[in-house]
């Protein structure tokens, strides 16, 4: 790729860390319609980087617009689990929409990864049940309850886990720089929803667990996005 494309992706990239820092201030002053507005800003630095790698590109582009697709839905999912805070009375249905959204960004993650590498689905086993073990005693140990969301909780997480587990597998099979990035995205997503499920529904709302939330989210983003890179 040109060396132009790495550098916007790059500008981007800061773009992305320089708004998140200005959104965390936002949110933790409870200015929330702000704090939405630059939220949506930070995931869109990503989207554009996915739409400039898989524009660029002149390898798999099924494989780039799958992920870069994926991308747009947690664009999406980011505003509608911003939305949540500014509409308190509707905080589940919110919250219950904004994961739906990532829902389908994860299976177009997974259905992107199976179709082009090569994977151990013992690995994915494994990994799956090492993965969903250490979120609920994470969950667990914060106390976390998220009532008659529970089950539909646990099978986001179920979905979350199995991505993370699909992008390791490939990682460790068809070993390379972007599946190596993607695993990162695969590891940081279910790292960063278990927080995300202690903070929104247990009695520790420290503004450090907001920070964890986000910090691994957006790392989550940047791996998957960036691994377009070297496809």
């Amino acid at each position: 790729m040109e060396t132009g494309l790495f550098i916007a992706c790059a500008a981007l990239t800061a773009a992305c860390a320089l708004i998140a820092v200005y959104f965390m201030k936002a949110f933790r002053e409870k200015t929330y319609d702000r704090a939405a507005i630059l939220k949506t800003a930070a995931g869109l630095c990503f989207l554009m980087i996915g739409v400039l790698f898989a524009a660029g590109m002149s390898g798999d582009k099924h494989f780039a617009w799958l992920v870069t697709a994926g991308l747009a839905f947690g664009v999406l999912g980011d505003l509608l689990l911003a939305i949540r805070f500014i509409r308190p009375a509707q905080h589940d249905r919110f919250f219950v929409s904004g994961a739906l959204s990532f829902a389908v960004g994860h299976w177009l993650y997974i259905y992107a990864m199976l179709t082009k590498y090569s994977v151990s689905f013992p690995v994915i086993l494994t990994v799956g049940i090492v993965g969903l073990a250490a979120a609920a005693t994470y969950v667990k140990c914060k106390k976390a309850d998220a009532g008659r969301l529970m089950v539909f909780g646990s099978v986001y997480m179920a979905m979350v886990v199995a991505m993370g587990a699909v992008s390791i597998s490939a990682a460790t099979v068809s070993v390379g720089a972007a599946t190596l990035l993607f695993a990162v995205g695969g590891v940081m997503f279910p790292v960063s929803d278990s927080i995300l499920s202690a903070y929104s529904f247990g009695p520790d709302k420290r503004f450090g667990l907001n920070i964890g939330v986000h910090a691994t989210y957006y790392l989550a983003q940047a791996g998957i996005a960036w691994s377009l890179a070297f496809v």
